[in-house]
């Protein structure tokens, strides 16, 4: 996820949680757990990975993320399809693949 270079950890994860409560529609399941992963830059903007425990939140972000309501920041995945490992933008409701090596270590 998009992420000030400034950000905190912990507004960052204020953030998510804000999040994942919206993609619940107003409630936090008791058994969800997520961290801060690890960071890239992609056209000179700083990412933040999301860990979760199972894959179930991350597809309701995902899913929230490309709808009239959207997030406030773009979220950058990677996904394999048809056994090839692709990656995507989702940015103001909109989902486009990008090169999977269009991203650096921060």
């Amino acid at each position: 996820m998009e992420s000030p270079a400034d950000e905190s950890d912990d507004c960052f994860c204020e953030l998510v949680e804000r999040l994942v409560v919206k993609a619940y529609k107003n409630r936090r399941p008791d058994w969800l757990r997520f961290s801060r992963g690890s960071a890239f830059i992609r056209d000179g903007v700083l990412f933040r990975e999301i860990l979760f425990a199972n894959a179930g939140p991350l597809m309701l972000l995902l899913m929230l993320a490309q709808t009239d309501q959207g997030i406030e920041r773009s979220l950058i995945y990677r996904a394999d399809v048809d056994a090839v490992l692709k990656a995507f933008e989702i940015r103001n409701g909109i989902q486009t693949e990008i090169g999977s090596n269009e991203t650096q270590t921060a």
